[in-house]
């Protein structure tokens, strides 16, 4: 389902884990993780203390290995288009083309 608002008293934990975790002793909550316990989704809007947080921009900063840009080398846009990213896919800003 779909919930609006998450209330934590403690830490939280969003990311990914490397390919290489072989190795790594990992804490329960990031171990459940891997087995695809607890929550598996996508986060669209976060605010921390009331204050809007840029996730994607912080998740790209980090180089995460899940984390690719819609707007790639092959350029997706018709027309004169601009491409911008979206949730899941890029989107094509066609203001003032004419389209």
């Amino acid at each position: 389902g779909e919930n609006e608002i998450l209330d934590l008293e403690g830490d939280m934990y969003l990311g990914g884990l490397p390919d290489n975790r072989a190795g790594l002793i990992l804490p329960t909550e990031l171990w459940t993780a891997m087995l695809n316990y607890g929550y598996v989704g996508c986060i669209r809007d976060l605010f921390i203390d009331g204050r809007s947080k840029d996730i994607r921009q912080i998740a790209e900063a980090q180089n995460g290995a899940g984390i690719k840009p819609s707007c790639n080398k092959i350029y997706p846009c018709k027309n004169k288009g601009v491409c911008k990213e979206g949730w899941n896919r890029f989107i094509c800003d066609c203001t003032g083309t004419g389209y």
